[in-house]
């Protein structure tokens, strides 16, 4: 875990170097934007119903004897659905938007076949690489003045090209061994199955803050690039809360079969979860008050402060999920996220937010929602574990 944390925020350092470089070069209007067109990008990962998820637990699964098969249906699968979903978006929206939905799908595709091979470093890359891209074309976009969407999909074209040739030199020999070519839509359900409810419940966990940033841009458009910048540095803390999130869905599928080992698996990444949220996340709180200086943004700070306080500790708790896959509980949680993600919505037009102090209001109702539903999600694996575990010592 050590190793992983420390390679992902080796990794992770150029979305830093991004973070600083975009707002220095960019209008602050033209900064959130492209913050808000990536975001919406990310949301195509929900697209596909949560197929990649399911084909990491089943992949996981003893009793899955041919995992090549398993890859290659997905791989193949996937691209087709990535392709629909693409299609559907070109023609209610636009083309650039479902160019991006589509490359977006295939390296979050390619992501799930990594993970469950262990390298970890190596599934988390893309963003990097995206970020990297980012910086490299900034000067395309500023001398030849181009706009938001074609910087974007530059970018995303290039970071995906590469994302995809380095992972085909390191398992290339197992994906290319393909027999025969087919399209077993039987076995891509058999994934979306497995995968549905948890990519449910976190999709209505990425609209409760993309309803938000919708909301700062139409409302608080002058309030965007505060809250894309401090979301940017609130990264710093979130990833190494969503490294722990990211290896737990497989560390936690090894010890499915021993309870015991399984209680103390959760317990340890929580604890040493909670310890690295307070030390990175002072370190999130401090930066950011140096940053509102530096580029003349006038909520960073006070932003930052809230995200990392109600949003970074939400998310020790949340990293500890995956548990609720190999518990049983999965679909519990999905009922309880709707209820809370039907709430958030209900006082959006309930809260008026026709001050500018509302937008703090904003942030802690969404925030802190997700806060009080992360607390009762993890006492519910708390409750779970320690009676499942006291049933088997009977």
């Amino acid at each position: 875990m050590v190793k992983t944390l420390v390679g992902r925020y080796l990794l992770f350092s150029i979305l830093g170097i991004e973070t600083l470089l975009l707002p220095y070069f960019l209008s602050k209007d033209v900064y959130g934007e492209v913050e808000f067109l990536k975001f919406t990008v990310f949301l195509a990962q929900f697209a596909l119903f949560g197929s990649g998820t399911g084909y990491v637990v089943r992949f996981l699964e003893p009793k899955t004897s041919n995992k090549v098969l398993l890859t290659q249906d997905f791989i193949i699968m996937s691209f087709l659905h990535g392709l629909i979903i693409g299609g559907i978006i070109f023609i209610f929206k636009s083309w650039v938007l479902a160019i991006l939905t589509i490359l977006a799908i295939i390296a979050i595709s390619f992501e799930s076949i990594i993970k469950v091979r262990e390298k970890y470093l190596l599934a988390m890359s893309f963003k990097p690489i995206l970020s990297s891209i980012l910086i490299c074309t900034l000067p395309f976009m500023l001398i030849y003045n181009w706009n938001v969407e074609k910087y974007l999909l530059t970018a995303f074209i290039i970071a995906t090209a590469i994302f995809i040739i380095v992972i085909f030199r390191c398992i290339g020999k197992e994906l290319l061994n393909i027999s025969t070519f087919r399209m077993n839509i039987k076995d891509y359900f058999q994934n979306i199955s497995a995968g549905f409810m948890i990519n449910i419940s976190t999709a209505m966990l990425f609209s409760f803050f993309y309803i938000d940033r919708a909301i700062v841009r139409n409302v608080f458009p002058e309030r965007l690039g505060d809250y894309s910048l401090s979301y940017a540095i609130m990264q710093l803390t979130i990833v190494a809360i969503t490294t722990f999130s990211y290896v737990n869905l497989v560390e936690f599928g090894k010890e499915q079969s021993d309870l015991t080992l399984f209680k103390n698996k959760v317990f340890k990444a929580f604890r040493q979860c909670f310890v690295l949220y307070i030390v990175i996340g002072t370190c999130s709180i401090i930066f950011s008050y140096g940053a509102e200086k530096f580029y003349n943004y006038e909520a960073v700070f006070e932003t930052t402060t809230l995200m990392v306080g109600l949003f970074g500790f939400a998310n020790v708790m949340s990293s500890l999920n995956a548990a609720h896959l190999y518990l049983g509980t999965i679909n519990k949680m999905a009922i309880l996220m709707l209820g809370f993600f039907i709430l958030s919505i209900i006082l959006n037009f309930t809260i008026s937010y026709s001050t500018p102090e509302s937008y703090y209001l904003l942030l802690g109702k969404t925030y802190g929602l997700y806060l009080l539903f992360s607390l009762v999600s993890c006492l519910y694996i708390s409750f779970k574990l320690h009676f499942v575990v006291k049933n088997t010592e009977v």
